[in-house]
C-alpha cells in the first residue's frame, strides 16, 4: 500500500509518500511548498487569502496522490493552526473545499511524533539525549533516557515566527540577532535539560539546512541516516552567517529559495537551546514528524 502523509506547518506544507509492506515502511518521495501560513493569521483568525493558499496546495497534493496511486491520504496540522482561535471551524472550511480531513495535533504530540520519526530513520541513537524539532511556529523538545521520552515540551518560537517578530530585512542585524537570543532565552528559562543534553538530535528543515551547509563547507558527505558535528563547529558556522557577506547570502538564496530568510533566526534558536542543554555533539536527522506519524498509523 501507498500512504501520502501531509504536514501542514506554519511555513511550509509538505508531503511524504510511504510504501508499506509487511508492517514496515519506506519513504518513496517527498515534496514541499512554502505557504507561510503564520503570516496569514491575525488576531487568531486565518485570512481568506491564507485559506485560499492552503487549499490550493492541498488540491495539488490530492491530485499528486491520485497520479501516484496512493491508497490513503492523511493530513495533520501543527503550530500554525494552533494559533487560530477556532481551529476546528477553519479545518471544516478546508475539508469542505478540498475533501481532506485534517488532524490538529498538540505540541506534545508533535514532539512525540518527531521523536518516533527520528528513532526510525537515524542510526546508532545514544541511550540518553535530547531531540529537538524546530518548525515555523514552535520548537519541540524531548529529553530521553534509554530511548524513552522523559521530558516533553513545546516552546512558542520557530524559525518563521522569530523572523517575522524580530527581523526587518533579509537577515538579522546585530541588534535583531541579540533580540532573538534574548527572546529564546526567556522562552526556555527554567527548563534544565543538562542531564540529557550531551547528545542532541535535531530534525526539521532548519536542522537539515545546518547539516548540509556544514557538510558542504567541510567537504563531507551529508548522511541521511544522521550527520554529526560538534557544538564548536555549529557555533563557528552560526558566527559565519551572523556576520553575513554577499557571497554567503547569495549561497543561502540559491540553496534555499523558499526559506533562506529563516535559517539564521532558526540557528540562533537552536544555539540557545543547545547551550542550555550542555550539548557537545549534534546529530542531524533527515527523519521527523511525518515518519513518526506513519509509524503511529501502521503500529495502530
Amino acid at each position: 500500500m501507498k500512504y501520502m502523509i501531509i504536514d501542514i506547518g506554519s511555513n511550509t506544507v509538505k508531503y511524504s509518500i510511504f510504501k508499506v509492506e509487511s508492517g514496515s515502511f519506506s519513504c518513496m518521495s517527498t515534496a514541499s511548498r512554502a505557504v507561510g501560513l503564520l503570516g496569514y493569521i491575525e488576531y487568531g483568525e486565518l485570512s481568506k487569502a491564507g485559506e485560499d493558499a492552503l487549499c490550493s496546495v492541498l488540491d495539488l497534493y490530492r491530485k499528486a496522490a491520485d497520479e501516484k496511486n496512493c491508497d490513503l491520504i492523511r493530513c495533520f496540522a501543527t503550530a500554525g493552526f494552533r494559533r487560530i482561535k477556532y481551529p476546528q471551524d477553519e479545518i471544516e472550511k478546508v475539508r469542505l473545499r478540498t475533501g481532506l480531513e485534517i488532524e490538529l495535533i498538540t505540541g506534545e504530540e508533535e514532539a512525540t511524533l518527531s521523536f518516533e520519526g527520528m528513532l526510525q530513520t537515524t542510526d546508532n541513537v545514544t541511550s540518553r539525549g535530547i531531540m529537538s524539532d524546530m518548525g515555523g511556529g514552535s520548537t519541540e523538545i524531548i529529553g530521553f533516557e534509554k530511548q524513552f521520552p522523559v521530558i516533553i515540551h513545546s516552546f512558542p518560537f520557530g524559525a518563521l515566527s522569530l523572523y517575522r517578530d524580530f527581523v526587518s530585512g533579509e537577515f538579522p542585524s546585530p541588534d535583531e540577532a541579540s533580540k532573538i537570543y534574548r527572546n529564546c532565552e526567556k522562552s526556555i528559562f527554567g527548563y534544565d535539560l543538562s542531564f540529557f543534553g550531551h547528545d542532541a538530535y535535531l530534525v526539521g528543515g532548519t536542522a537539515k539546512a545546518a547539516g548540509k551547509l556544514h557538510a558542504m563547507d567541510a567537504e563531507k558527505e551529508f548522511s541521511e541516516r544522521g550527520y554529526c558535528m560538534s557544538i564548536s563547529q555549529f557555533e563557528l558556522q552560526l558566527a559565519r552567517y551572523l556576520n553575513i557577506h554577499e557571497d554567503t547570502a547569495a549561497l543561502l538564496r540559491y540553496l534555499y529559495p523558499d526559506r533562506y530568510k529563516l535559517i539564521i533566526p532558526g540557528l540562533i534558536g537552536f544555539s540557545v537551546l543547545l547551550k542550555k542543554s550542555g550539548t557537545q555533539k549534534i546529530h542531524i536527522s533527515s527523519g521527523g514528524i511525518r515518519d513518526g506519524y506513519m509509524h503511529r498509523l501502521i503500529r495502530g
